[in-house]
């Protein structure tokens, strides 16, 4: 943060802040008083985007590959159980 930050800059970097330590109530204090709220998640949206692409440069794979290796955390797996396999040839001949 240089003498270019902005008052969005500050904020969301505080909301990241008290995010680390847990403390949802000033989480919620930060997010009430913005000034400009659109402003604070347009720069939160800026800086997630700009660690991403440092973690996809150290992991070796591009911007693209990290956003699609991220959002495949977001697909449903469903637990694996028991399965049972039903020979279905048997069932229509009625054995």
């Amino acid at each position: 943060m240089g003498p270019t930050a902005t008052d969005a800059t500050r904020v969301a970097l505080a909301m990241i802040r008290a995010d680390w330590q847990g403390d949802e109530d000033e989480l919620a204090q930060l997010w009430a008083t913005a000034d400009d709220p659109a402003a604070v998640a347009r720069e939160l949206a800026h800086l997630c985007r700009q660690n991403i692409e440092r973690l996809a440069y150290v992991g070796g794979v591009s911007t693209g590959e990290m956003f699609h290796r991220m959002a495949s955390l977001l697909v449903p797996h469903p637990d694996t159980g028991h399965v049972t396999v039903v020979e279905m040839a048997s069932v229509a001949k009625g054995a």
